[in-house]
């Protein structure tokens, strides 16, 4: 159960993550969508592909991108580095579904754990009558 619950809190956090991602890809998407941001965008990128022609090597100077990722992402962490301990606990704390999920797991195992038998390796145990009526009576109520 705690396992469950680790794994959908790990699973809230990669969420979060890949919704910083995805908008600040968005937002370079929207930017060269925007007629006047698509222009400057590709001119400077022209511009840093010539000088890294010049220099022999391609780098990251002066691309127009990375600056706009680079402050869509900054923008949308800021927003959660102020959280207090109790918001960022509501923000990764299980849902609704996912409570419920773990819940009917745990009352699954524990059914099928109470209708099981006892795995008792010792023939003698299992070879006598009150042993065998235990077995069966575990069997019979279907628990």
């Amino acid at each position: 159960m705690l396992t469950s619950i680790e794994r959908y809190e790990q699973n809230n956090l990669r969420t979060l993550l890949n919704g910083i991602g995805k908008g600040a890809v968005d937002k370079i998407h929207a930017s060269m969508k925007d007629p006047q941001s698509s222009i400057k965008i590709k001119e400077a990128a022209f511009q840093a592909a010539l000088t890294g022609i010049r220099d022999g090597v391609m780098t990251y100077k002066n691309d127009p991108i990375l600056p706009i990722l680079r402050q869509e992402i900054d923008n949308r962490v800021n927003a959660y580095k102020s959280l207090s301990a109790d918001e960022e606990a509501k923000l990764l704390s299980l849902n609704a579904d996912q409570k419920k999920v773990i819940s009917d797991s745990d009352k699954r195992d524990k059914q099928a754990f109470l209708a099981a038998v006892p795995n008792i390796n010792n023939p003698g145990v299992k070879s006598h009558e009150k042993y065998k009526q235990f077995a069966e009576s575990i069997k019979a109520s279907g628990h």
